[in-house]
């Protein structure tokens, strides 16, 4: 995903320089908490989940002997363990990019089986972590709002600082 912004400095190039990657990748940890974790990760749990983000058919079969025994049909959930697991915890890891910066990842824990490749399942994997290029959108319209009101934030802490320390 790529965020293209354009953003207009009151202090050195430098100084923005120095400060602004690790508020980037503060704030892109957060939006990935903040919308992917607790906003977009529930609704792949949902039937309307499975339509919009493109869930393989499963068997007639499995959807009837789902809907006999647990009384849904909501995809991933089974004995809920994958939701409990997914939607319970995530942890943030910044790592160093490849090419350049850093890079910020969320892992979430989920059962073994998501990763299968066996033929009779889905790319579970795949489509557990689907993003949607409306999602994808969102989280950098966020991202964007965030860096924004940071820079504006430490601006202005500067500025206070420098006041203080006048006296």
């Amino acid at each position: 995903m790529e965020i293209h912004t354009m953003i207009t400095y009151d202090r050195s190039p430098e100084t923005e320089a120095e400060a602004f990657p690790a508020t980037l990748t503060a704030v892109i940890g957060e939006a990935i908490v903040a919308l992917w974790w607790k906003v977009f990760l529930p609704r792949h749990f949902t039937p309307r989940g499975a339509q919009l983000y493109g869930y393989a058919p499963r068997s007639a079969k499995y959807q009837q002997t789902k809907l006999r025994r647990k009384g849904h049909q909501d995809p991933f959930v089974w004995s809920g363990t994958t939701k409990a697991m997914a939607t319970g915890m995530i942890e943030i890891q910044v790592e160093a990019g490849k090419h350049f910066g850093t890079s910020v990842v969320g892992r979430m824990r989920v059962p073994h089986y998501i990763f299968t490749q066996r033929k009779q399942h889905a790319q579970m994997w795949q489509e557990l972590t689907v993003t949607p290029p409306g999602e994808r959108a969102a989280i950098a319209g966020y991202v964007q709002r965030r860096l924004v009101e940071r820079i504006q934030l430490d601006r202005f802490q500067a500025e206070v600082t420098r006041i203080d320390s006048s006296f």
